[in-house]
């Protein structure tokens, strides 16, 4: 895809260009429970394995799986991980613990992110609502 050019917030405002990333993407986007669940108990499996080794020279690989483990509950936070609503969100909420985030708060943030981001002139309300939202005050 050639980029030149273009803002990304205009690029991806093109109807036809959005049509055709939706139609590359649609043949990855489809969940696939036994898939799912098989490459979430390998990542947990693995991760509890090398923390039970707690090996300063096997951390490389503990925080490549962490990675690994957050990417899987970011997929359950967007309720794509599993077929179900209900799977998603209750194995979210377990993945969550073990990524140190509550699955409803940062679900919440992130799905803002996603409907305000490539938004033409959105970046300085994006700043302000993190601060505003981040801020003790």
């Amino acid at each position: 895809m050639n980029c030149d050019n273009h803002v990304l917030g205009q690029r991806f405002g093109d109807t036809e260009h959005k049509r055709t990333i939706y139609k590359h993407v649609a043949k990855f986007a489809k969940a696939d429970d036994m898939k799912a669940t098989l490459i979430l108990l390998q990542t947990l499996v693995i991760k509890a394995i090398l923390l039970y080794f707690n090996n300063w020279k096997l951390l490389p690989l503990y925080i490549l799986f962490k990675f690994k483990t957050f990417i899987i509950f970011h997929d359950l936070a967007h309720l794509s991980w599993f077929t179900s609503e209900k799977w998603n969100k209750v194995v979210g909420i377990l993945v969550g613990a073990t990524v140190t985030m509550p699955r409803v708060n940062w679900a919440d943030v992130h799905d803002y992110h996603h409907h305000h981001t490539n938004l033409e002139d959105d970046s300085a309300a994006m700043f302000k609502q993190t601060v505003r939202t981040s801020s003790p005050n």
